[in-house]
């Protein structure tokens, strides 16, 4: 088994209740042991669960961007194991994919899981 932290990427539409499970992965999923890193888009919008996140005392958040299909975020000051990055919204996920991949080489990491987050009121009432 690699040392080498593991990344869980989540993708989903606004409102689809993605950082609800990133809070139930990390709360409940995670052992509270494992130190966890959080990237939360700049840009996103303000969700309840945010405080929560922020409250879980294994839990380092940073903020980051997808830019010219680079990931660009803050100063990192914790030694995760688990690494957890919320999509931002309107991102491209194909760029996404590949900025990521680029990001978890240069910094020695796996991709553990790719959870896509679907809102079904959203797609009921646009079909």
């Amino acid at each position: 088994m690699s040392d080498s932290p593991i990344v869980y990427l989540i993708y989903g539409i606004e409102d689809s209740g993605r950082r609800e499970i990133v809070f139930d992965l990390i709360d409940g999923g995670l052992s509270k042991h494992e130190q966890v890193l959080y990237f939360r888009p700049v840009d996103a919008s303000d969700s309840s669960f945010d405080e929560q996140i922020e409250a879980l005392e294994n839990t380092s958040v940073v903020e980051w961007e997808l830019s010219d299909c680079k990931i660009k975020h803050g100063k990192i000051t914790a030694a995760p194991n688990k690494i957890i990055f919320l999509a931002p919204d309107k991102a491209d996920p194909a760029d996404l994919a590949e900025a990521l991949s680029a990001w978890m080489e240069r910094n020695q990491c796996v991709l553990g899981r790719v959870v896509t987050v679907v809102n079904c009121d959203f797609i009921k009432e646009h079909p």
